[in-house]
């Protein structure tokens, strides 16, 4: 791979930032620079071709431009300029998930790397981790969403199941027997209802995510949800990462995407500085506990706006 590596820094519609990328060859791989961030190009098992380290530099740096722009927008903090941060990151086939920390990107797989970068640049009170994960879902969806559909990531499966609806005898037989039907059927109906809102052909992996997140809500602290194994909190994530200490929180018991759902209504709310410029305590920034916030949040349903017209 390595050898071949300047090949794709000459063909004709590479972008100036990535055409301008340098590399440094080494035993495993390359050091790349490429607008600023320093990347560890090593042979894993999803990057194998000169073609592939050009859509992963060119896809990233798509990612970020996007997001500062976003930032920008919504932020009287923020400039495209200000909120953009050098990063590395290391290529990784080990371990279940990518990961951030002191400045360095642990790359899973390229899905997940505006993801990581937001934790890069855009942060809250470390115990608030679900305020984190939150920000990080909210704003790479756009990103996600790109890079699913440019990948060809939608199945028949996934046609079938989610927008037709239509679910296989032997998966729902499974669904039963795992307590799981009420659930799965949940997030289809809400999947089909967040499209048939939106009417987007490009939104299916958001209304995915969103559908996933509102009926974590809807089935929080049921017996229902606390009897699915397979979904895994933030707080059970965090402990496969080793990167930090359980905590009793209410929202470390949320998913990822039940925390994007929160965090995008406290944006809403407050705005996306009242994060930025945070005093580190939920109670200081909101006038409430985040286990207030997020109890009264779920009783009163306030997530289901987004499933009205």
């Amino acid at each position: 791979m390595v050898s071949g590596f300047f090949i794709y820094r000459y063909l004709p519609f590479l972008d100036e930032l990535v055409e301008a990328a340098t590399a440094v060859k080494s035993q495993t791989g390359a050091t790349v620079k490429c607008a600023g961030n320093i990347w560890d190009i090593t042979e894993v098992e999803w990057l194998k071709t000169v073609d592939d380290v050009y859509c992963l530099l060119y896809e990233a740096e798509e990612g970020i431009q996007n997001l500062c722009k976003r930032i920008a927008a919504e932020s009287d903090i923020y400039t495209e300029e200000s909120f953009r941060k050098s990063v590395q990151i290391t290529l990784t086939d080990e371990g279940e998930l990518s990961t951030y920390r002191d400045g360095v990107i642990r790359l899973l797989q390229p899905i997940a790397f505006v993801h990581e970068y937001i934790h890069h640049t855009l942060n809250y009170s470390f115990k608030e981790g679900w305020i984190a994960e939150g920000l990080a879902v909210y704003y790479s969806r756009d990103y996600e969403e790109a890079y699913v559909r440019g990948h060809n990531m939608f199945g028949d499966s996934f046609q079938k199941w989610y927008e037709e609806g239509i679910i296989d005898d032997e998966s729902m037989a499974k669904m039963e027997q795992d307590g799981a039907a009420e659930y799965e059927l949940t997030i289809v109906d809400y999947y089909q209802k967040l499209r048939e809102k939106d009417k987007d052909q490009n939104n299916q992996y958001t209304c995915y995510e969103y559908a996933n997140g509102l009926t974590d809500l809807t089935f929080f602290g049921t017996e229902t949800r606390e009897n699915l194994k397979y979904i895994k909190t933030i707080r059970d994530v965090y402990d496969i990462a080793g990167n930090m200490e359980k905590m009793d929180d209410l929202g470390f018991d949320l998913t990822y995407q039940a925390a994007m759902v929160i965090t995008e209504d406290l944006i809403a709310k407050y705005g996306l500085d009242s994060l930025v410029e945070s005093s580190g305590s939920f109670e200081e920034d909101f006038g409430v506990t985040s286990d207030e916030y997020i109890r009264n949040y779920i009783d009163n349903k306030m997530y289901m706006h987004f499933l009205e017209e």
